[in-house]
């Protein structure tokens, strides 16, 4: 970045921003010039550059011989006071546009507002809000005319927007534009990273949407995926804003899977604090299922098909039912007519449980019980037998005769 200034004839002040850049190779970082003379900036990189000067209809004066090379060069025959300002050398690739994007100012970070004026000797520049009233008491700062007005150690309570000011040789005030300065908290934590589940399950051929959910407080933050697949990752980002922070949900997806997609997937998320991270599987398999297994009574688990009660007694029965893909009914048939229709939760991604509870059984209650389950594409049933034994009589009572 080159900072250029015209001759003392001009008493324009002129504000440019407070950019934190990392710069390319240069000849001179501040040049000062009579008006009419030659201006000649050049500047070297690791790749492809071009200049960016502070008015649009100045780009005409790069070099057109030296386009699209790793050197480059800006040449003004006669220099005017339209030409003072900030000039960057920026690379052309698009990747490599972030090195010069302007940063946050943190709490106890000093900033830089290059105030740059056109004739030296309105120096010094001193600092005012834009509201016209004093900067806050405890803001320090300093000027130099080459430099502009550093501002050091700020705090939040400086946040607002600034002007700076000279005065000319007949006293009048000259001003800049305005700028704004946020001075935000830095992050003490990395961004907490949500997936919806911990498993995904799809047939062969089928889409797969995996949607991963942070917090951040600005858009200094980073996220990307981690997958063992062969597919390009195709990824979209949708970012709101909601009260003082973004919420950001990256959406990873996959058009058809395949065998070779099975595997843990990993999002990540970075901010200036730190990273973090949350992980999933992902299980691809070549047919749809549903799948059902005895948890109580214990007689039945392991395939054993008959459980004998005691009348009176209450029986509960629990399934453990895995299905893919979701399941849209299930029924249990009973030996009689009952409204006792059982109970579904839902037990994870893909898992079930079902249960049917019988208080105080009798004997029209023993017969043949059967649960079905079904999904769009598969279905599956269990059966067994509930067989009841009468419950002992009390003994006679004995009579003694004395």
């Amino acid at each position: 970045m080159t900072v250029l200034r015209a001759a003392p004839d001009y008493s324009s002040l002129l504000l440019y921003g407070c950019p934190q850049l990392l710069l390319i190779k240069r000849l001179d970082s501040d040049v000062i010039l009579n008006v009419s003379s030659p201006l000649v900036l050049q500047c070297r990189g690791d790749a492809l550059v071009t200049w960016q000067p502070r008015l649009a209809r100045h780009k005409k004066h790069i070099v057109k011989g030296y386009a699209r090379t790793q050197t480059q060069t800006f040449r003004v025959l006669r220099a005017e006071a339209e030409h003072t300002g900030t000039y960057k050398c920026v690379y052309t690739n698009t990747s490599l546009k972030h090195i010069y994007s302007t940063v946050h100012v943190y709490v106890g970070e000093s900033c830089v507002l290059p105030c740059l004026i056109t004739n030296p000797t309105l120096a010094p520049i001193t600092l005012r809000l834009a509201n016209g009233s004093a900067p806050p008491p405890d803001l320090n700062f300093t000027s130099d005319p080459h430099k502009g007005v550093k501002l050091l150690q700020l705090s939040h309570t400086h946040t607002g927007d600034y002007v700076c000011s000279a005065h000319s040789g007949d006293q009048l005030e000259i001003f800049s534009r305005t700028f704004s300065i946020n001075v935000i908290p830095r992050l003490q934590a990395p961004p907490y990273v949500f997936l919806q589940q911990t498993k995904y399950v799809r047939i062969v051929g089928e889409e797969l949407k995996i949607s991963c959910t942070t917090h951040n407080p600005n858009f200094n933050y980073n996220i990307t995926w981690i997958h063992n697949s062969s597919h390009a990752l195709r990824v979209e980002e949708d970012v709101k804003s909601k009260g003082s922070q973004l919420d950001i949900e990256s959406i990873y997806t996959i058009p058809e899977v395949t065998a070779d997609d099975s595997g843990y997937i990993t999002c990540v998320g970075t901010n200036e604090a730190g990273i973090n991270s949350s992980s999933t599987h992902l299980q691809v398999i070549d047919e749809a299922y549903v799948r059902l297994r005895v948890v109580l009574p214990s007689e039945l688990v392991g395939g054993g098909g008959v459980s004998e009660v005691s009348e009176g007694e209450d029986v509960e029965v629990q399934l453990l039912i895995e299905a893919y893909p979701d399941l849209t009914t299930h029924t249990w048939i009973l030996p009689y007519n009952s409204t006792n229709k059982g109970h579904i939760y839902r037990h994870g991604p893909y898992r079930w449980e079902a249960s049917l509870l019988l208080r105080r059984v009798n004997y029209q209650e023993q017969g043949l019980y059967t649960f079905t389950a079904l999904s769009p594409k598969a279905d599956a049933s269990i059966s067994f037998t509930l067989l009841m034994y009468p419950t002992p009589a009390p003994p006679t009572p004995t009579i003694l005769y004395l």
